[in-house]
Parts: structure tokens; sequence; C-alpha cells
């Protein structure tokens, strides 16, 4: 009989069937088992920080470094220069409107 079969009140729905084995040997556990688990996650400080430096420590990292400084630098000016880019494109759509409205020499 299959997990999902066993489980009558839905996991497999709520897990998918991808994670459902995974799930229910979590559930099952004896309480031992479970706090290892738990320990596990809570005592692995660093962990995630040393992995993303040997993920980054090749020319694909440098570029992926390089890609969101230079996506930070460009928040940053646009967020500087949002407010005279907005007067300018308000200027711009009053003009176009006065020249749909009565032409090139009402525009100009």
């Amino acid at each position: 009989m299959s997990a999902a079969r066993k489980c009558p009140w839905g996991a497999a729905t709520i897990f998918r069937k991808q994670n459902l084995a995974g799930m229910l040997a979590i559930i099952n556990a004896i309480d031992e088992d479970y706090q290892s688990l738990t320990d596990s996650i809570y005592n692995c400080s660093g962990a995630a920080s040393e992995m993303a430096e040997i993920k980054l420590d090749n020319l694909k990292g440098s570029v992926t470094l390089l890609s969101s400084a230079a996506e930070g630098a460009a928040i940053s000016i646009g967020e500087k220069l949002a407010p005279a880019a907005n007067t300018a494109v308000q200027s711009l759509t009053d003009i176009v409107n006065v020249f749909n409205e009565g032409g090139l020499t009402a525009a100009l």
C-alpha cells in the first residue's frame, strides 16, 4: 500500500507526492529522532554562508556578484532620478496632449 493510501487525513494533498515520504518519516519519527533533527537544524549556523561562499568562488559567482552590485546601483540611481524623470514624463505628456488637441503650432 502506498504512503498516500495509508494516510487518510490527506497528507498527499498537503505535502504533494514527491514530499510525502519525507514528511511521513518526520511525522512518524520517535521523539529522539525528531529532537535530533531539530537540534541539527538549529545548530547549523554558518553552513548556508559557507555554501554560498563556495558557490560564488568562481567566474560564475563573480558575475553573479557583479550583476547584483549593478542592480543595486541601478535601483539607487533610479530612486534618486525618479522625481525628475516623473516631472519630465508629465511635461512630455502635457505637450503631446496639447499637440493632439491643437496641432503642432499649439504644442510649440
